[in-house]
């Protein structure tokens, strides 16, 4: 999905600062969301029992019976606080999975950067024969262009900056991947499917995105989580939200 302003800010701020940013955005408008569409007193009751029902729970865990009912007491009080926040879930909900989709096509990897060498593999069927590779103008083959079908079969390449069609020549047919060069967080997407019987996928060799955050080497994924987790605490405290 095309989300041009994204785009922008991500290539200005970094990978980090960006999904720093997008996990603050995201947790305050929800927390925001979730205030407004909830009655606040009644959450808070329910955590406040929930609590005490917890420390009782503790005091008589060796009384089968009396722990029975008091499990049952919070599982209904718990049962209540997520049906009553259902309304701010399904307003957050749509908005959100289509961020995620944006994000995971556009920070899961590496994008290819001018001159440096990359590999893209080509998956086929049960096949005999010569696949041959046609690179455009701003494309340097490193590899010999023709080579024997095997399950797998990889191209080194480099080139300029810019976006280019690459093709590939099996018997009487032609299939295509587009690929991206930049100098910023853009890149092609990573498969193409085929399965035509002769051919079952074109992949880029992408080197996976990692965020170094104090020695951690993390995914964009597990930084938004841990990023979310710290701003949500950190909101809900603030805005009085229960």
């Amino acid at each position: 999905m095309e989300l041009a302003f994204l785009s922008s800010i991500l290539n200005s701020i970094g990978v980090l600062w960006f999904v720093v940013l997008i996990s603050f955005v995201v947790v305050l408008i929800t927390t925001i969301i979730y205030k407004f569409t909830t009655d606040q007193a009644m959450m808070k009751s329910l955590r406040e029992d929930i609590k005490k029902l917890q420390v009782n729970l503790k005091k008589n865990m060796s009384n089968q019976n009396k722990a029975m009912v008091l499990q049952k007491e919070m599982m209904d009080k718990n049962m209540k606080m997520i049906s009553h926040s259902f309304k701010a879930t399904f307003i957050t909900m749509i908005p959100i999975l289509i961020l995620f989709g944006w994000l995971n096509a556009n920070l899961a990897y590496m994008p290819i950067q001018e001159d440096v060498q990359f590999a893209i593999t080509v998956n086929f069927d049960d096949y005999i024969g010569n696949a041959e590779i046609v690179v455009p103008k701003g494309i340097t083959l490193i590899d010999d262009a023709t080579k024997e079908i095997k399950s797998s079969v990889d191209w080194r390449l480099s080139g300029k900056l810019g976006e280019y069609l690459i093709e590939w020549k099996v018997g009487d047919k032609t299939y295509s991947k587009n690929v991206i060069i930049a100098n910023n967080q853009k890149y092609a997407e990573k498969t193409e499917i085929i399965n035509d019987g002769i051919v079952k996928s074109i992949d880029i060799n992408y080197k996976k995105q990692i965020i170094n955050i104090f020695g951690l080497k993390l995914s964009w994924l597990w930084t938004y989580i841990l990023c979310s987790v710290a701003f949500s605490m950190i909101l809900k405290g603030l805005l009085k939200v229960y």
